[in-house]
């Protein structure tokens, strides 16, 4: 059996090799959040824009309307866009585990014993952990964002029925609410990660 300083050195190497992809993912997770959270300030923005314009000028109902549909278009854009990095930092997990397991292991190869057992035993539960966490995260936010893009979708139908100039205002401003939830659920998501 080894001796302790060699399978020591040989662990620290592993662990350390861990902790420093699990800090790479948080930072470029906090990057793509930020991104997220800096697009639907600027939609909301733009809809409340949109809203006074169609308050004061409500012979342009029709053209707001469809730069509301427009700016779904641009969520849902971003939604995508954010799956897709979630989906990108679950390959990551995947391809670090693939690759950088034989490096570590070829590492643990010549101490044979109870801390190389203990090293990949760690590793294979890490890998299952993030696995899952991962595939939560991606379900979770698209049940978040598909909602969120429904409700917001079903009322902009709903402006083509108004025939007032009150109910036009009071559909727009649902249309606000729902891209500020759609804010909130990101920033909750950010929070919990």
């Amino acid at each position: 059996m080894p001796g302790p300083g060699p399978s020591s050195a040989a662990l620290s190497e592993a662990l350390d090799l861990q902790e420093n992809f699990e800090q790479a993912l948080a930072s470029e997770r906090q990057l793509y959040i930020e991104q997220l959270q800096e697009q639907s300030r600027q939609v909301l923005q733009e809809i409340e824009r949109q809203r006074l314009l169609a308050h004061a000028e409500n012979t342009k109902l029709e053209a707001s309307i469809q730069r509301q549909q427009e700016l779904v278009g641009v969520l849902r854009t971003v939604a995508a866009n954010y799956i897709q990095a979630i989906d990108a930092h679950q390959t990551k997990i995947r391809s670090f585990w693939e690759t950088e397991r034989a490096e570590i292991c070829g590492v643990l190869s010549a101490h044979k014993g109870q801390v190389a057992c203990t090293v990949q035993a760690e590793m294979e539960a890490f890998m299952e952990r993030a696995t899952q966490r991962a595939k939560q995260q991606q379900d979770q936010l698209k049940l978040l964002l598909n909602a969120q893009l429904k409700s917001l979708e079903q009322t902009l139908s709903q402006l083509r029925g108004g025939d007032s100039d009150g109910g036009f205002v009071g559909a727009l401003k649902l249309v606000a609410f729902s891209v500020a939830m759609l804010a909130v659920a990101v920033a909750l998501h950010k929070q919990r990660n």
